[in-house]
């Protein structure tokens, strides 16, 4: 590779200097997060098919191959230290050739200005752009100088009112740990209270432990928590909830240099009705160190509202079944059949819009079945009862399979399933079944609650959409889209889309690592 002259950094400087004006304000909250910037702008981008290189002062390199997303420095860096590399220079190439990446080199110069930038060129005319990262050293240092991984120990609570169900070890509340052991090496547990519930799923999770603490009072929590901080890197906390308090107080006042990941586990309705400026839940707030919200117009929301900066980090799937993962494969066998799985008869799931939809557009879908799984609410059965009493043909075509918990079983449901449904009213960001659903390909029919732009996309988006929407409690609207989902000529383009919104935001790995990465760099 050779250098390239200057002139067209400047040109590039002042045609992107509008973009970089737009970011400055949050950059400079986050100085020296250079992996926050990345992540910040790969939003926007097509960043995923970014050809990374580390070059170690021409004594040797590391190739990353195509696909490797920039949020993944802290690996980078954690291969290289295992291979006893000198780490005095890193470099990393975006290539111009894709969309708009050739803007991060410049965003990070002009913001931040701690980094050597030069341009580069190859023989087949791409154009690149140098960084040297030799400062992003010192982030990751104690104050004998030794590099460190910061986060070895890793803990995620129940919480002091909430214990956790085998079915959240395959949830965000496991996976995300877990992930943390199986890519960096951290010791990781899950610490929940004694309730006599089972976790057979912690044999899929190997290297995750399980603690269970007898005293099921709040205080047993907090206990735990004090006598355990100063060996725990990292707190991971599960909902904004003012009974937390005590546990974030509590280990900061322990750990004081100790990481917390707060997920939000926010809604609107709910998020709108916190006092936010009280006194007691500024504190636990102010020590968060990273706060997420699952859902993209949710973090928007709170960051124009709250006081505190709040990350984007959605629900994603993993796929720790070894389900089919090839797309044509997934795509092959699908079947007119509309999924719903959730709580059923819950007043925030309105499964009855669903229900009533399903029954004014029947006659001109009469090829589609509808299948409800998840528990159902006991008063909600006789609901089902007198639905069937007025709709006596649909009782071989809306079925309810009550709640599966084997895993294999309830993903063959989304598998065939040509249509994914929700009619909820409102969602704690965006939820688990939605990044499964994507997935399996399934095209997406919403009520218009929070997380909906993230998971369909907006029709102004240059995102792929991949299903449609209608008004929260609109039966009639409802019942329109999703037969213009059923007829669709362009329904198979749809779930094409989904699988490739699943893999753009919520691969549960690159959410995983860019979490990591904004862990590991965040100010103590």
């Amino acid at each position: 590779m050779g250098t390239i002259a200057n002139e067209p950094i400047v040109a590039l400087r002042n045609r992107i200097a509008h973009s970089a004006a737009e970011v400055k304000g949050y950059l400079q909250e986050n100085q020296g997060c250079i992996n926050a910037a990345l992540s910040l702008l790969a939003d926007e981008t097509s960043y995923g098919l970014v050809r990374e290189y580390l070059d170690l002062i021409d004594k040797e390199q590391f190739r990353i191959s195509e696909g490797t997303g920039v949020s993944e420095m802290p690996l980078l860096m954690k291969r290289l230290k295992a291979s006893d590399s000198d780490l005095d220079r890193i470099k990393v190439l975006a290539t111009s050739v894709i969309s708009d990446l050739w803007e991060i080199p410049l965003f990070v110069k002009e913001i931040i200005g701690k980094c050597e930038i030069r341009a580069m060129s190859e023989g087949d005319g791409s154009l690149y752009y140098a960084l040297d990262f030799s400062w992003l050293n010192d982030r990751s240092c104690k104050g004998d100088g030794k590099q460190e991984n910061l986060l070895k120990r890793v803990v995620a609570v129940s919480g002091a009112m909430y214990s956790f169900s085998n079915v959240d070890l395959v949830k965000a509340f496991g996976i995300i740990p877990y992930l943390f052991h199986a890519e960096y090496g951290c010791d990781v547990k899950m610490v929940t209270y004694d309730t006599g519930e089972e976790y057979p799923y912690q044999k899929l999770l190997p290297g995750l432990e399980i603690v269970k603490i007898k005293d099921k009072r709040p205080v047993g929590m907090v206990n735990y928590v004090r006598e355990n901080a100063v060996d725990i890197d990292l707190l991971i906390l599960q909902g904004a909830y003012e009974y937390n308090h005590d546990v974030v107080v509590t280990y900061k006042k322990e750990n004081p240099t100790g990481k917390i990941f707060m997920n939000l586990d926010q809604n609107s309705e709910w998020m709108d009705r916190i006092i936010w400026d009280d006194p007691s839940y500024r504190e636990m707030m102010d020590l968060v160190d990273i706060k997420g919200s699952t859902c993209k117009p949710m973090q928007d929301h709170l960051n124009e509202k709250w006081p505190w900066h709040i990350d984007c980090v959605h629900q994603g799937y993993y796929n720790i079944f070894g389900f089919e993962d090839d797309m044509e494969k997934v795509l092959a066998n699908k079947e007119k059949t509309i999924l719903c799985v959730a709580r059923h008869g819950t007043w925030q799931k309105a499964t009855e819009v669903l229900l009533e939809a399903f029954a004014r557009i029947e006659a001109m879908i009469p090829e589609w079945r509808l299948e409800l799984v998840g528990s159902i609410e006991e008063e909600f059965k006789s609901y089902i009862e007198e639905y069937y009493g007025r709709y006596p043909l649909l009782r071989d075509r809306v079925v309810f399979f009550g709640n599966i918990q084997d895993r294999q079983k309830l993903h063959e449901h989304f598998l065939k399933a040509g249509i994914f449904t929700l009619t909820s009213r409102v969602e704690g960001g965006t939820p688990n079944v939605i990044a499964e659903a994507l997935k399996a390909g399934c095209a997406i029919a919403l009520t218009r609650f929070d997380a909906y732009p993230d998971t369909v996309g907006p029709l102004d988006d240059e995102d792929k959409v991949c299903g449609l929407t209608a008004d929260i409690d609109d039966i009639d609207g409802y019942a329109d889209i999703l037969e213009r989902l059923c007829n669709s000529d362009d329904l198979d383009e749809l779930q094409r889309n989904a699988c490739w919104r699943a893999d753009r935001y919520f691969d549960a790995i690159k959410i995983e690592r860019e979490l990591y990465g904004k862990l590991i760099h965040a100010e103590q």
